[in-house]
């Protein structure tokens, strides 16, 4: 009887050391991966060409607040080798924005960095951006943005993004800093006509000035700007603010042909923040 007793013992003391093993594994596997130091994004996403293939989108970057104040990097060479012309466009320094590629910018005391994309003449497809620290611990973000080439699109106006956290904190990478671009998309029948956005709420709200750029011209502390149509009704606006006030601005977009369509939409500005 005493060694019947002793071999169930080794047979369930042999049972529970596998059995310890699977759940531990079970817990490793179910760890929360680590926060990445950097990431990186672009909108609108797919991007529809406008007018000569023109490109134009908000590329956010947002690292760990332990990395405020450094500098990052930011470039493409897909961009660089699929279009004629390719420019990371800033407002750190004030207005008129400036641009290079690759850029490089400072992070804010929250971490974040945003540029506008401006690129011409560029051919469908899909290309990488990327994003690096240029110091400790040298990583790099990427991510990918596909274009496609001029096109009939959903009637409307619509921002990118639709909510943008400012960035550029006491002076370092920049000063409650505002970048968007609004796509306006209305019938191909008012093909080279002209488009007027308007917003007073989102000029107002800048209050260390604005500009919105089009392919007719730049305006300066204005609360509307115009462009023209291309030929499937389309037109772009991107807008640069500096010291910007919080809140959600409504933008009026008309179309000053044929019965004059208009097409509305919101834009959410909101404080410094850390994002990751």
């Amino acid at each position: 009887m005493k060694v019947l007793i002793r071999l169930v013992a080794v047979a369930a003391a042999a049972l529970v050391v596998p059995l310890a093993g699977i759940a531990t594994a079970t817990s490793a596997s179910a760890a929360t991966p680590a926060t990445p130091a950097i990431v990186v994004s672009v909108t609108p996403n797919p991007v529809v060409e406008v007018g000569e293939s023109a490109v134009n989108a908000v590329v956010q970057v947002e690292a760990r607040i332990g990395l405020a104040g450094d500098s990052v990097n930011i470039s493409s060479i897909d961009l660089t080798n699929s279009c004629a012309s390719v420019a990371f466009e800033s407002i750190a320094g004030g207005l008129p924005p400036t641009g290079s590629n690759p850029i490089s910018v400072v992070l804010d005391n929250e971490g974040n960095a945003t540029v506008e994309l401006d690129a011409t003449e560029c051919a469908p497809g899909t290309d990488v951006i990327e994003a690096d620290l240029a110091s400790v611990p040298f990583k790099t973000a990427t991510t990918t943005l596909t274009v496609k080439g001029p096109a009939n699109t959903t009637k409307g106006v619509w921002a990118s993004p639709t909510k943008e956290v400012e960035t550029g904190t006491s002076g370092e990478g920049g000063n409650s800093d505002v970048y968007a671009v609004f796509n306006v998309e209305t019938g191909s029948k008012y093909s080279e006509q002209t488009a007027e956005i308007q917003s007073n709420e989102l000029v107002d709200r800048c209050g260390a000035g604005s500009e919105w750029v089009t392919n007719v011209n730049t305006f300066t502390d204005s609360t509307t700007a115009t462009a023209t149509l291309d030929d499937n009704g389309n037109a772009t606006f991107v807008f640069y603010g500096i010291s910007c006030a919080s809140g959600t601005s409504t933008v009026l977009a008309v179309i000053e042909a044929g019965l004059h369509p208009k097409y509305t939409t919101t834009f959410k500005v909101q404080s410094p923040r850390s994002t990751i």
